[in-house]
């Protein structure tokens, strides 16, 4: 009765035993596919880009716009995962609308994003003629501004804005301004000006900053208003930006000659509506470690840009209060119906 109490009793330790060690293996492969699923997470998330990205740029190469593009590009290029880079394509035309309508037709897998300023978002959806509108984009990073100057030329009888002023308020409808296209920002700008301050002027569209620079120089129009540093050989009466920076901080500002008129061109990196936040994500960082080298400021800075950061988040806010300001500003000016 001992001996067969003694065998019940070992054979009873073994099963117990082999319970206990059939859980832990059951447990460790459980926690080892956790393990692996977040591995395979992981894997995902660090698995793009799987080949070059085509970044548009709706300009014509070798503009201030297309330089300082490619100056972002090639400087994230080094903090890209999988040694993949961000290449430019130009897609010039329809005032950037060409451009803008190819990346909102793009498929949302990171491969095709675009650099747009904030007045295609803002002020070309209200003419009716674009297939977007101001939240048709996933906004990945804000990269820089371009602050705007009215110019005039050296010859020109005004020195200060004030002598510019009084000109044209005294000789209503003669002064004529270029800018680079209808219903830009700085189209906005003068026209908001010409309103708070009671002036007559006629605005000339181009096709962008050189053209007008060529026209001002050449006399057929009386001033225009471009980026800083697009006409060094020109006098440069006041800036329309809302702050100073070192490239206009010798040019006063519409604010500080006391009429509330700010208007600022900044740029950003958008890829299409719905392109997954991890894609987001790893464009977001990239630009952004590009951005933090002095280096990229001071190539900028050249180019006549100000680095001027805000996530897509912050960028999307303002492009939402812009949206229905320059929308109704457009209308009050007969800009729009």
């Amino acid at each position: 009765m001992k001996k067969w109490l003694t065998v019940s009793l070992i054979a009873l330790l073994l099963i117990v035993s082999g319970c206990s060690q059939n859980g832990q293996t059951s447990q460790g492969s459980s926690t080892g596919t956790d393990s692996g699923n977040s591995g395979a997470t992981e894997a995902a998330k660090s698995d793009f880009p799987k080949k070059p990205i085509e970044m548009i740029v709706p300009y014509e190469a070798g503009g201030a716009n297309d330089v300082a593009a490619r100056i972002i590009a090639n400087a994230a290029n080094k903090y890209m995962p999988n040694g993949q880079n961000i290449v430019i394509v130009n897609k010039p035309g329809g005032a950037t609308i060409v451009g803008a309508t190819e990346l909102f037709q793009a498929k949302p897998d990171g491969y095709k994003i675009g650099m747009l300023t904030i007045s295609t978002l803002t002020n070309r959806p209200h003419t009716g003629n674009t297939t977007f509108t101001f939240d048709s984009f996933t906004p990945v990073i804000q990269v820089f501004t371009f602050p705007q100057t009215l110019f005039v030329k050296q010859d020109a009888p005004w020195k200060t804005f004030e002598e510019w002023l009084a000109y044209v308020k005294a000789n209503p409808g003669k002064f004529t301004y270029g800018i680079g296209a209808s219903g830009s920002s700085a189209h906005l700008a003068m026209a908001s000006l010409a309103g708070r301050a009671g002036l007559d002027m006629k605005a000339v569209p181009f096709s962008g900053g050189a053209p007008t620079v060529t026209a001002l120089m050449g006399g057929h129009v009386q001033g225009a208003l471009l980026q800083s540093t697009l006409a060094p050989e020109a006098r440069k009466l006041v800036a329309t930006s809302s702050k100073k920076s070192d490239l206009i901080k010798d040019v006063p500002l519409l604010t500080e000659k006391g009429f509330d008129v700010a208007f600022d061109e900044v740029s950003a990196i958008l890829a299409p509506k719905d392109t997954p936040k991890e894609i987001v994500s790893i464009l977001h960082d990239a630009v952004k470690k590009a951005m933090d080298d002095p280096q990229v400021k001071e190539e900028l800075y050249k180019v006549g840009a100000d680095e001027l950061y805000a996530s897509g988040e912050d960028f999307q806010k303002e492009v939402d209060k812009k949206f229905v300001e320059n929308g109704q500003l457009m209308k009050n000016l007969g800009l729009v119906k």
